[in-house]
């Protein structure tokens, strides 16, 4: 672009404006907001202050639109000046006036001043500025509106910023960053706005426009447009002196003996650093010292030189010293009158200047070249001066005078701009160890150093050449890693490469056996009376447990308990306990027999079937023993409860008023249950067992029916088992209203693959599936709510040390929802039931909304389970969750395991923790009961939450250092990630608010990471959710990177922080084909980070508090950089356990 030259007029109009501005706006304000850096050289990538300009005639380098016009104008403030009149006519469209800018800006700066105090119109709007990229998208716009607003255009929704004086000069500043995507607002100096996302993605600015909406009319003044290729705003130091105690050396300044150095005020209120000295018998020197900073900087002064005597005196203005004191650039004002560049060994005059006037002095230097320019009152004196002494570094800056010089000077303020930041490039890296040896399933630290230790860009990337002997799991932060050794012997090369040069480092790691004390062996063909071995197994799982209890008091080596292929059909939970785990070190390890397939299962076979109704094709089987189950399994596949498809037609809730009704609200109304035009339902068999499904946003409650009578009004009326539809009628947003469908009947089993359990006669009927043989079907009815329960005697008898490899985990069920209670969820399947005081339902005592997760799991870790481990098991045909850890599990493993067909979580950390009214809960007071250090790690999840929608795959309440890492999820129809609980009621904005205690600091809930994840077809069914979703305060930062999302259908956010989330680092994941990749909705969502994301939707929402949103790309036409294709290639369960995925 050609740049117009600054005349000496408008050169010293900036520098006074600069002045003007310095004393209005002081001081740092609040938050984001600091002081305004001023420089007083020409925009390097364009400068505008129209004095030079024709008037009545469009500005060099300017172009306009149709509907109005821009042209030089005399300031209506100041007729001496000129600035570009922006003038629309009244019933035209929008019009704009622009200039072309140099797209080869990476970082840029764009500044002016704005008069738009002729301005009128209902929602209309001045554009001051708008950015567009090379292919014409707006990426930055900023409104300004005829009641004073300042306000950013975001597309969508208008973000107010400030408000102003209409009817004075005001000044506006943007910077923008390409590279974060984002860009920050001053006004009037003072910071309104950092971090703002670009509305495009664009990686340059190819167009500044200047411009007024079609519903505005009227006129605008712009001038003094500078474009600057830098942050302006990116300082080291600003100084103004404003707001600095009169008489008194400021902070960060100090002056020698030979002088002094105090702010002082002049007649017009302007504050500013006066420099004395009179004929001192050795240089007076004031400075102002700070960490050095290193690349191309922009040092400003703006000073008063003031009257100096003394024979070859001269005042300092500025001298510039690196860290160690040395000098290596100075600028002198000597008595004689001039302006020199002091060489050390020669003066060299470079201008002359009067003692009474302001000037504006920039040093613009660059510490690896070592040579400045020199600036003043934004002419350029001297270009390309080599630094007088061989330094890298600025440290300081000096002012003064020479040994026997008097006089006085002012400086009113001193910056230093960071042009461009110096960056010090990767040369290695090394590790701490080249070789190491471990037990299988050990775990040890790998620590790299990236040189040199200055470098910017240290990130990293890790790798084994064989993830199933030894697996690598970076941390989140730093440069550290866990290595995980797997469960068998061998050798793998770990190797750590820098992002920036591919630099490596290598440490050789060999994985050994670990010892083993003993071994036992169960086979469903074996008896209880053999001893164990090979030859002669035990039959039950029981007796195993027991041998082992008799030989590990003082272990020398791990005992090992294998499982020979077949099922093993549980007449009762297996309960582990504190006499049953490893001890020295060791563990009890459960493993599958190498090529079998041994089966843990909860279920009766069905057997027997008969043909009950050819016509329909229903067979029937009776069971044994008042069975009670909510799933059938025929062939391995879930059979579905019969059901029907469209809900109630006709559907009315059916209410009624009493005083006395036992589940009333305050005013007496009872909501007793549904009315139908579906009368048939009141012939229906065993009404009690039916149940009324409900879809309520991101909730999936059911309630069972009472009875089924035809009213006076002919309608089917439906009343509903209390306190069950008091609890799912009254839980806030997501109370049930109308039915989704109804389910559990034998009047509705009309489809293949449906079944029914008729409990009068403990008979089941079913219709098969195409191809079904119900003569020789296998057909399993889960029988148990719990398969295995690890449970301590407590904290200080834990039970511990215990393993499971290779197991098969199936047939549970779960029965609390066929109780009158129902099933009345808050989220992620956490049972929420109002408060009832003396059996009436209470409105006003808190808690008002007990909240927990039912106990009852295929497999539970009850108190104090700690250094449990799954490896490589499968847990399937489950009817609520897979894998729940209660409090105080610590230190636990699940990986390589496969979670598919399943009723509710796959796995879910912490459940009795949920209730908002107990402290100890969420404030423990011991920290062993902690949910600490839970690691999930490459797992499979599929079908899960098939039965209870509102449950995520993965779900934990307040986690303490948990690791949630490359797992693949898929097919889910809530969230694939529920992280957190309390919303902003627990340490937070609200706390002691909706059934919370009072609670000032957050939970311990932090240090977590969820990292590498894959997680695909997420919100399928329900509403309000997402893909990676997390709830309430934590104490420390925990991390959300390097996760790939795909296809998240329903609202709202793939990423979702929350009520309360605070201190999350969101960064490096990819985002596709979802309906919105963000969503930060309220002010108590604050203080995360939101950088360097993925994705090919610009639809965000992003109205927390205090939460940096930077350098995230929006892809188009699928041109996804190669960073975003590492990570999404590198997401989900690693390739030591490729084999689980399908």
């Amino acid at each position: 672009m050609k740049r117009i030259g600054r005349t000496a007029a408008a050169a010293a109009k900036i520098a006074l404006a600069a002045v003007l501005i310095a004393s209005l706006w002081t001081g740092t304000g609040q938050g984001l907001r600091k002081a305004a850096a001023s420089v007083a050289i020409a925009g390097d990538g364009g400068s505008w202050s129209f004095e030079s300009d024709a008037p009545n005639q469009v500005p060099v380098g300017w172009t306009t639109s149709a509907n109005g016009s821009a042209l030089v104008a005399s300031d209506p403030l100041d007729a001496a000046n000129r600035a570009m009149k922006l003038d629309k006519l009244p019933t035209a469209g929008a019009f704009t006036a622009a200039a072309a800018l140099d797209v080869n800006l990476k970082a840029i700066t764009v500044k002016a001043r704005v008069l738009p105090s002729q301005i009128a119109g209902t929602n209309a709007a001045l554009y001051a500025p708008y950015l567009k990229d090379a292919s014409g998208a707006t990426f930055i716009s900023l409104n300004w509106y005829p009641d004073g607003r300042v306000a950013i255009n975001h597309s969508g929704s208008v973000e107010n910023l400030a408000m102003v004086d209409v009817q004075q000069w005001q000044e506006i500043a943007v910077t923008a960053d390409f590279e974060a995507a984002s860009f920050a607002v001053y006004v009037n100096g003072q910071q309104v706005k950092s971090g703002a996302p670009f509305r495009t993605n664009a990686g340059e600015a190819a167009q500044l426009l200047f411009g007024m909406s079609g519903s505005l009319s009227g006129a605008a003044y712009v001038d003094d447009v500078e474009v600057y290729g830098f942050n302006l705003y990116d300082t080291a130091i600003s100084d103004r002196f404003d707001s600095s105690p009169l008489d008194q050396t400021p902070a960060g300044w100090s002056a020698n003996a030979y002088g002094s150095a105090l702010v002082r005020q002049d007649g017009a209120g302007l504050r500013s650093l006066r420099l004395e000295a009179s004929a001192p018998t050795s240089s007076f020197l004031a400075t102002r010292s700070f960490p050095e900073e290193r690349g191309e900087l922009i040092v400003h002064a703006r000073l008063k030189p003031g009257a100096w005597t003394g024979a070859g005196g001269a005042f300092y203005g500025p001298y510039l010293k690196d860290g160690t004191g040395t000098t290596f650039a100075s600028v002198n004002w000597t008595t004689a009158g001039t302006i020199a560049i002091n060489h050390g060994s020669s003066v060299e005059t470079v201008a002359t200047y009067s003692a009474a006037e302001w000037y504006d002095v920039d040093v613009v230097l660059d510490t690896e070249a070592r040579v400045f320019d020199l600036y003043v009152n934004g002419a350029l004196l001297r270009s390309g001066t080599p630094f007088r002494a061989p330094v890298n570094a600025l440290g300081s800056i000096v002012f003064g005078s020479y040994t026997g010089t008097s006089g006085a000077a002012d400086v009113a303020e001193v910056t230093v701009v960071r042009k461009r930041p110096y960056r010090a490039e990767v040369t290695g890296v090394v590790l701490d160890r080249t070789s190491l040896t471990l037990n299988t399933l050990g775990r040890t630290g790998l620590t790299a150093e990236v040189l040199p230790g200055d470098a910017i860009n240290r990130k990293l990337i890790w790798s084994s050449s064989d993830p199933a002997v030894v697996d690598v799991r970076p941390a989140a932060e730093g440069a550290t890693a866990e290595l995980h050794a797997g469960t068998s012997p061998g050798t793998a090369t770990v190797t750590v490469t820098t992002v920036e040069g591919s630099f490596q480092a290598s440490a050789a790691v060999t994985v050994q056996a670990r010892p083993v004390q003993a071994s036992f062996y169960v086979s469903p063909g074996g008896d209880d009376q053999n001893p164990g071995t090979e030859a002669l197994p035990f039959r039950t799982l029981e007796r195993a447990r027991d041998a082992v209890r008799g030989i590990n008091a003082d272990m020398t080596g791990d005992i090992a308990v294998w499982l020979r292929g077949g099922t093993y059909q549980l007449a009762e939970t297996l309960k582990l306990d504190e006499g049953d785990g490893g001890t020295n070190g060791f563990d009890v390890a459960y493993r599958a027999y190498p090529g079998e397939t041994p089966v843990v299962s909860g279920g009766r076979f069905i057997e027997g079937w008969t043909l009950h109704d050819a016509g329909m094709n229903i067979y029937k089987a009776e069971a044994e023993d008042d069975l009670e189950t909510r799933q059938l399994y025929v062939n391995g596949e879930r059979a579905v409860r019969a059901r029907n498809e469209s809900g109630l037609p006709g559907h009315a809730l059916y209410r009624t008023t009493s005083a006395t009704h036992p589940y009333r609200d305050p005013s007496g109304l009872v909501k007793l249950g549904h009315k139908t035009t579906w009368t048939d339902m009141a012939t229906w068999g065993n009404p009690q067992d039916i149940e009324l499904v409900y879809k309520a946003i991101w909730t999936n409650p059911r309630v069972g029916v009472q009875s089924i009578t035809i009213g006076g009004d002919g309608l089917a009326a439906i009343e509903m088992k209390q306190p069950g539809y008091f609890y799912a009628t009254n839980k806030g947003a997501t109370s049930a209203q109308t039915p989704w469908y109804v389910e559990n009947a034998y009047e509705l089993l009309d489809e293949e693959g449906e079944w029914y359990l008729d409990r009068t006669t403990d008979t089941f009927y079913y219709k098969p599936r195409a191809g079904e043989d119900m003569s020789s079907a296998e057909v399993v009815a889960p029988v148990l709510e719990t398969l295995l329960q690890l449970e301590g005697a407590g904290l200080d008898e834990p039970v511990e040390h215990i393993r499971f490899e290779g197991l098969h985990f199936r047939h549970a069920t779960w029965l609390r929802p066929n109780t009158s209670s129902g099933h009345s969820d808050a989220q992620n399947n956490v049972i929420r039931e109002r408060f009832t005081v003396g059996g009436s339902p209470s409105f006003d005592d808190y808690p008002k909304y007990p909240e927990w997760i039912d106990g009852q799991a295929a497999v539970v870790l009850r108190t104090a389970a700690r250094h449990i481990e799954f490896e490589r098991n499968v847990f399937s045909q489950l009817g609520h969750i897979g894998i729940l850890m209660l409090r105080g599990s610590q230190h636990n493993l699940v990986r390589g395991n496969t979670f598919v067909d399943i009723s509710a979580q796959g796995v879910q950390i912490g459940g009795d923790d949920y209730d908002r009214g107990v402290p100890d809960l969420f404030y423990p007071d011991d920290e062993r009961k902690l949910l600490r250090n839970n690691d999930v790690l490459h797992n499979y999840f599929e079908q899960v939450a098939v039965e209870y929608r509102s449950a995520a795959a993965i779900g934990a309440s307040y986690p303490v250092d948990t690791n949630i890492e490359n797992n693949t999820m898929v097919d889910l129809p809530y969230s694939g990630i529920h992280a957190g609980w309390g919303w902003s009621y627990i340490g937070g904005p609200n706390q002691g608010q909706t059934g919370s205690v009072p609670s000032a600091d957050p939970p311990p809930t932090g240090g977590n990471s969820i990292r590498f994840n894959r997680i695909e077809n997420v919100m399928q069914e329900l509403v309000d959710g997402g893909a990676i979703y997390t709830l309430g305060r934590q104490s420390s930062t925990s991390y959300i990177t390097d996760n790939y999302i795909y296809g998240q259908r329903n609202e709202y956010g793939a990423i979702y922080p929350d009520e309360g989330s605070n201190l999350y680092a969101i960064r490096d994941n990819v985002i596709e084909d979802s309906v919105r990749w963000l969503h930060i909705h309220t002010g108590s969502i604050q203080d995360n980070r939101i950088t360097g994301n993925f994705t090919d939707t610009g639809r965000i929402t992003f109205n927390g508090t205090n939460n940096e949103l930077s350098g995230n790309t929006v892809v188009t036409g699928g041109n996804w950089p190669q960073r975003a294709i590492g990570i999404r290639e590198a997401s989900g369960v690693g390739p030591g356990y490729a084999d689980i995925v399908p």
